[in-house]
């Protein structure tokens, strides 16, 4: 059980979220293009809005941990603005107050991958 809690202790979550952040940026680019290929997939599964959700909301917890104890470390509130940014431009496009989504939502996972390699530097 220690060796299971080391191991959990050990992963960079700086690490998961930017890759979790890009990952984002790149479905926001792709998607689009799926979806008019969507009537030709039989498992709609990735085009569901529930797995958007997911999406964002383990991103927002990864992020808001992260940064928070990055903070508590380096004292650098940059993280926490361009986290700031990203959601809301992910928030503000996914609810429809924004347009331009292919645009804008790539700008945002890559703003968020950007803001985790920022703390994880300021933390080492």
């Amino acid at each position: 059980m220690s060796q299971i809690l080391h191991r959990i202790k050990s992963i960079n979550i700086d690490l998961v979220g930017a890759t979790l952040s890009v990952v984002c940026g790149i479905h926001c680019v792709v998607f689009p293009m799926l979806m008019m290929a969507q009537p030709m997939l039989k498992d709609n599964f990735f085009f569901g809005e529930s797995v958007e959700h997911a999406i964002i909301l383990v991103s927002f917890i990864i992020a808001s941990s992260s940064f928070t104890i990055g903070y508590l470390k380096h004292k650098k509130s940059l993280p926490f603005l361009l986290f700031a940014i990203s959601f809301g431009l992910i928030i503000s496009l996914h609810i429809g107050i924004m347009q331009m989504e292919m645009l804008l939502m790539p700008i945002a996972g890559f703003l968020l991958a950007t803001a985790h390699v920022y703390n994880h530097r300021s933390l080492h």
